[in-house]
């Protein structure tokens, strides 16, 4: 053997100790599974060199054969050896059956043999066409790493779009890559600096999200804002059971509470809102895409890529990560404020289970209650306006109409109605629409007069085919803003006036002769 070949195979026996040194770093129960030695390709022989020619996808693995066979490879990187083979390959597709099993830590073409290696390019050849065919190899960690490296990608979006689906949407248990998925997502928005609104939608980085949303209150409705607040309290809000029993009134409430302490916070206090719920944020160093096969072709310009809930900042090719914590993010302090709250909506709206309270400072306990009640009395003031129908009673209203209609037909051989009595009845105004200062008409006026000071009641009614309870509902609406209450009740066939209020409702309608 020539001393070229020595060499050769000593490179490549040296690039196999270091392969196997980093699968051993990791001490992974999955590691042990999935490790075995594999013959490593080498230089070819003569017989090989003396056979045809081959075509088609081995001509092209023969190509990536020699890569690594180039004196450069001997001084180059893994990780270049694995992009350079994998650009070469990027839009190679197979239909090869493979049966057999390729399991390793850092799996990469230059130890696959070609059976491995058209498996792997026919299993690609599915995803790649919408079938995520399962596979007992560790193809789909192979598959990340073109992906994390934007191998047979259009653009950094397109690669990101690629690999989140592949992650939410591929069963990645016992892979191996399942631990690092979620920092190769986050990692490479930041790498490549991509738009902000991937960041939230990175699973287990929902606290980033929720806390861009409490930093920014003002901008997000309830909804969102109480969303945020679920993921980043410790105290689990979904299972209280106050909140499954009177969840509009739990939500808006604890939205009321976070925004009037995010506004004395601003205020009063030199920490962040943020800081005050997290603590401190910490910087550390941070290596990129853990775990994955990774390649630069230069050192990355200096940055900075910033969100509401963690910043990563490279300097000289170095990168460090600034945050709260984000991916496990949850508030002690937000989890005993609602708490406190829970507890003591449950007294005030009398929840026959209570839960202990966790001490708070006196002024926030002060703002918790004044939360729960300006939310009770609002709420009050809501249903105290809204009209509610029962749809049972529809029948008996339609009745009461036709009756009233009936009564109002006047025969054409009714006696002559006696002059007396025709002088007792007082005569509305001919424009029954007009209104006083307090918005009643002619007809509601004398309507009211007559509740407060005797006489039929409905006959003003009746003479304009005005129904009793809408007339009712008229005065009570046109008075609201007088009493803040209704002013009188019915039943649909009677009427009945609010006692505390008959005092005052003589001073609106005057006195008996008026």
């Amino acid at each position: 053997m020539s001393e070229n070949g020595r060499k050769t195979i000593l490179a490549d026996f040296i690039a196999s100790l270091v392969e196997k040194n980093k699968a051993a770093s990791l001490n992974r129960d999955f590691g042990k599974s999935l490790y075995r030695d594999e013959k490593i390709p080498g230089r070819p022989s003569a017989a090989e060199r003396s056979s045809p020619k081959r075509t088609g996808i081995l001509s092209k693995i023969d190509e990536m054969r020699e890569i690594q066979r180039k004196p450069e490879a001997r001084y180059s990187s893994t990780e270049w050896l694995f992009y350079k083979q994998g650009k070469l390959m990027e839009n190679v597709e197979d239909d090869f059956v493979f049966n057999g099993v390729y399991k390793r830590f850092f799996p990469n073409y230059a130890i696959m043999n070609d059976e491995q290696l058209r498996g792997y390019f026919s299993w690609r050849t599915k995803v790649r066409r919408g079938e995520l065919v399962k596979t007992e190899s560790c193809f789909p960690t192979l598959y990340m790493y073109e992906l994390i490296n934007q191998i047979g990608t259009s653009s950094s979006e397109d690669a990101f779009e690629k690999l989140f689906f592949f992650a939410k949407n591929y069963d990645l248990k016992d892979s191996g890559a399942e631990y690092y998925v979620q920092d190769w997502l986050a990692d490479f928005v930041a790498y490549n600096n991509l738009d902000k609104s991937y960041v939230c939608r990175l699973e287990g980085y929902e606290t980033a999200n929720a806390v861009s949303v409490m930093n920014n209150m003002d901008k997000y409705g309830d909804d969102k804002l109480f969303a945020a607040i679920v993921l980043a309290s410790a105290y689990n809000i979904e299972r209280s059971l106050f909140y499954k029993k009177k969840g509009d009134e739990y939500r808006e409430t604890v939205c009321h509470f976070f925004r009037s302490y995010a506004y004395h916070t601003a205020k009063n206090r030199k920490k962040s809102l943020l800081e005050v719920f997290f603590g401190a944020r910490m910087k550390t160093y941070h290596r990129m895409f853990p775990g994955a096969i990774f390649y630069e072709n230069k050192p990355h310009e200096s940055c900075t890529y910033t969100t509401d809930a963690f910043e990563y900042t490279c300097k000289r090719g170095e990168w460090y990560f600034d945050g709260y914590g984000a991916g496990s993010l949850k508030s002690r302090k937000i989890g005993d404020m609602v708490k406190y709250l829970d507890s003591l909506m449950r007294e005030k709206y009398s929840f026959k289970s209570t839960i202990n309270r966790p001490e708070l400072p006196k002024y926030v306990m002060k703002m918790a209650e004044e939360s729960i009640d300006g939310v009770m009395e609002d709420r009050k003031i809501r249903e105290a306006r809204t009209v509610k129908i029962d749809v049972s009673k529809l029948d008996e209203i339609r009745t009461a109409a036709i009756n009233t209609r009936d009564k109002l037909i006047v025969e054409e051989y009714e006696e002559e109605i006696p002059e007396e009595i025709v002088g007792k009845t007082p005569v509305l105004p001919a424009d029954k629409t007009a209104e006083d200062e307090n918005g009643l008409s002619a007809a509601e006026r004398e309507f009211l007069r007559r509740l407060l000071y005797g006489g039929d009641p409905l006959e003003p009614l009746r003479s304009c085919g005005i129904m009793l309870s809408i007339a009712v509902d008229s005065v009570n609406e046109k008075l609201y803003d007088s009493f803040g209450d209704i002013v009188m009740e019915t039943d649909g066939t009677s009427v009945n006036l609010i006692d505390d209020y008959i005092e005052d409702l003589k001073g609106i309608i005057g006195n008996e002769d008026t």
